[in-house]
């Protein structure tokens, strides 16, 4: 049985799950045929997200495609939107240690990432200065919205 992201070492379930995301970011960046680059990848990872990437694989025979397939598809998705079709404004909810306001090739001032608060310090911190984007921290924290809805 496999532990969940996070339960082991100290880090919220959230965070855990954001690092072992960016882990497996950073495996598929390494690809030769990569559907992606992602080069902050590891450095978000870190040494806890390289762990539960190991333990989640287990003993090597599971190999799951979908994070890379979901990851290109929405990246594809994204430039599409800026640049065919003049989307104005990106907003990445719960991004956690995603990377895409950073990486994919549409304006500056555009992409704006929205991150869980246990990640979104140690991810401003872990990225190289200057961070290109503007954060916008989550308004809110617990399982749920409120009931009127999500605050600026």
């Amino acid at each position: 049985m496999t532990t969940p992201p996070g339960s082991s070492d100290g880090l919220d379930p959230v965070a855990g799950t954001a690092r072992w995301t960016a882990a497996e970011r950073a495996r598929e960046s390494a690809r030769p045929d990569r559907l992606f680059d992602d080069p902050l990848a590891m450095v978000l990872a870190g040494q806890a997200g390289q762990a539960l990437a190991e333990a989640m694989r287990g003993d090597g025979t599971f190999d799951n495609p979908a994070l890379a397939i979901r990851t290109r598809f929405f990246d594809d998705v994204i430039t599409d939107a800026v640049t065919a079709r003049g989307m104005r404004q990106v907003v990445l909810v719960a991004a956690g240690m995603d990377t895409r306001a950073y990486r994919l090739p549409v304006p500056q001032d555009l992409a704006w990432s929205s991150t869980a608060p246990s990640s979104s310090s140690s991810k401003t911190a872990s990225l190289p200065p200057p961070a290109p984007r503007r954060a916008v921290r989550a308004a809110r924290s617990g399982s749920t919205w409120p009931a009127t809805g999500p605050q600026p």
